[in-house]
């Protein structure tokens, strides 16, 4: 199969390459310690990470993914 976002081969997730991978389990662990200390939802905080200099391109294909999907909650 290959990545929805990028069109590589997919790694262990089946729907996307091990980059893009590797950027959607980063954004699921980190999300715990934003939503404690902003009290924030996914949808804000997926906001909040595009916005930023910081964020990495893969992490930021993968917010652009997510949000061009029906229910982004459903990807948390």
């Amino acid at each position: 199969m290959t990545c929805e976002i990028c069109g590589r081969a997919t790694g262990e997730d089946e729907n996307l390459c091990v980059y893009h991978s590797q950027a959607l389990k980063e954004l699921r662990r980190r999300f715990e310690d934003w939503q404690k200390a902003m009290h924030i939802d996914w949808s804000a905080y997926l906001g909040a990470l595009i916005d930023l200099e910081e964020t990495g391109s893969k992490v930021k294909e993968v917010i652009e993914h997510l949000r061009s999907q029906d229910d982004c909650e459903a990807a948390q």
